[in-house]
């Protein structure tokens, strides 16, 4: 009898001490910055359904303008960050931690007219307006014109400081010729029925550029320390991305109402439509290079190697 009380407080004694020498599970954060607009919406699902995965509390950010999503890259506090593809470039250039794992959506960017003309070449000294000189949709607006034959000294470009002052000027008559994307392009149609696309920049760049898939409008960048520790919370994060972008390109209506809850700005009547011209699609890094490479060298300065050609392997996330 004393023997088997000596067994049972024996082996009590084990499972406490296992339980007492147990480490509790370390409760971290992932934190995510993300644009207002595209991207965002592209992203909603994602956001609104994941405030925890595993033992990480995801703590997403809406930035509403491009000037605080650029201040808060450069704090370099975020983990994850979705921005436009030529600010993954320029943090790099900066020498930020940060390297591209994916793309987040394609180009959507438009050539759009309210006047009746059916040749290119009818551009030519016509007043083009775009948004931010030197930003994407001015580099390649202009890359794609160069192309055929529409050079700068052809063509008169003006400039807005954000696509959301191209929508009223459209409509009103004042800007006759503009280069726009999505979703401010739906906006437009709906409330302006003569106007019409001349030309599909993607569409225009996979010919011009040999690309598959066209040039990466928004990117997924992560820090390259936090993606080594944690390599496996970060593919379950872009797998989950991945499928928040496929289901709002098949749930426009439920996905304009969570977008909605969580501030993100859009227009619930006409995503449908944008969605139908808008390219968000995830590809990851490891397929999309040959994309990047080709946006790049349109974009950077950097001078060629000797074989005449540039490399940007260090941009991209190592797996």
């Amino acid at each position: 009898m004393k023997k088997s009380i000596k067994i049972i407080i024996l082996v009590s004694m084990t499972f406490l001490l296992m339980a007492c020498s147990k480490k509790p599970v370390e409760e971290v954060s992932a934190r995510i910055i993300y644009p207002d607009g595209l991207p965002a919406i592209g992203i909603s699902k994602f956001i609104n359904d994941n405030k925890k995965i595993d033992n990480y509390t995801i703590e997403s950010e809406l930035q509403k303008t491009p000037d605080a999503l650029v201040a808060e890259l450069l704090k370099s506090e975020a983990d994850i960050a979705v921005v436009p593809s030529n600010l993954a470039l320029q943090v790099h250039n900066k020498g930020l931690e940060y390297k591209v794992a994916g793309t987040i959506g394609l180009g959507s960017l438009y050539l759009i007219t309210t006047e009746d003309i059916t040749d290119i070449n009818e551009l030519q000294s016509k007043e083009i307006y775009n948004t931010g000189k030197g930003l994407t949709p001015d580099l390649i607006g202009k890359e794609i014109l160069n192309s055929k034959g529409l050079t700068e000294d052809k063509v008169n470009y003006s400039y807005v400081s954000a696509a959301s002052e191209l929508a009223p000027m459209i409509i009103s008559g004042k800007a006759k010729y503009a280069i726009v994307s999505e979703p401010v392009l739906s906006t437009i149609m709906s409330k302006k029925s003569n106007v019409k696309i001349l030309l599909d920049f993607n569409k225009e760049w996979m010919e011009s550029k040999d690309t598959k898939i066209g040039f990466p409008q928004s990117t997924l960048l992560i820090k390259e320390k936090f993606y080594n520790d944690n390599k496996k919370l970060c593919k379950k994060i872009v797998e989950n991305i991945k499928e928040s972008i496929d289901w709002v390109n098949n749930n426009p209506n439920e996905a304009g109402v969570i977008s909605e809850s969580i501030g993100i700005s859009v227009n619930k009547d006409i995503l449908s439509s944008a969605l139908d011209r808008a390219n968000l699609k995830f590809y990851n890094i490891q397929d999309t290079k040959n994309e990047y490479i080709r946006f790049f060298e349109v974009i950077d300065n950097k001078e060629l190697n000797e074989e005449g050609k540039t490399t940007y392997e260090e941009v991209f996330i190592k797996e």
